[in-house]
């Protein structure tokens, strides 16, 4: 099943095991302390207050915790959980392979976000997002040489993004600090 198309509807106790299973997951997780697993970012797992909306705990066999990997993404997980036009959202639930332009091999880019919201006349937007920092983002924020190789690489997945989502009618954002407030 692609879980971009799914139009599943869910009973409450489907709702409710489902819930009830994913908060054991990440409890049992935190119990043994595993977390996530790159110490030079604040990382944690989420537990949505709306699970409903989730694609991660109600659309997916194998559920697994939603790991921000960043102030930035813990932050815009809590919007989307909380903000009443996001009807559906997921975190890392979608796959697009590419070929690395650096090493030359088969590679997958794994978005950060995939929302559904309805817009201001009802219409449903379907977006795949990336949070980056500007640095990482924009040639002219680039700091040296890294950074230089890094926007490459990134520009180069976000192209093949945008690929994916045309042949989808999925609109394809990356958001910075700037696009986030925080800055």
């Amino acid at each position: 099943m692609n879980t971009i198309e799914s139009n599943r509807t869910f009973s409450t106790n489907e709702v409710n095991n489902r819930y009830f299973y994913y908060c054991k997951l990440v409890e049992e997780k935190l119990k043994n302390h595993q977390k996530p697993h790159d110490r030079r970012y604040h990382q944690g797992f989420f537990i949505p207050k709306r699970p409903i909306k989730c694609m991660n705990i109600m659309e997916v066999a194998d559920i697994q915790p939603i790991v921000w990997r960043s102030s930035w993404e813990q932050k815009f997980m809590e919007w989307l959980d909380s903000n009443d036009i996001v009807t559906r959202w997921g975190s890392e639930i979608i796959s697009i392979p590419y070929k690395d332009p650096i090493k030359g091999k088969m590679s997958i880019y794994i978005p950060d976000f995939y929302m559904e919201y309805l817009d201001n006349k009802k219409r449903l937007q379907k977006y795949l997002i990336e949070i980056k920092p500007m640095s990482q983002s924009k040639l002219t924020e680039a700091k040296d040489g890294y950074d230089r190789l890094r926007i490459a690489k990134n520009a180069y997945k976000w192209s093949q993004a945008i690929v994916y989502c045309k042949k989808k009618g999925i609109t394809f954002k990356v958001m910075t600090e700037y696009d986030l407030g925080l800055k």
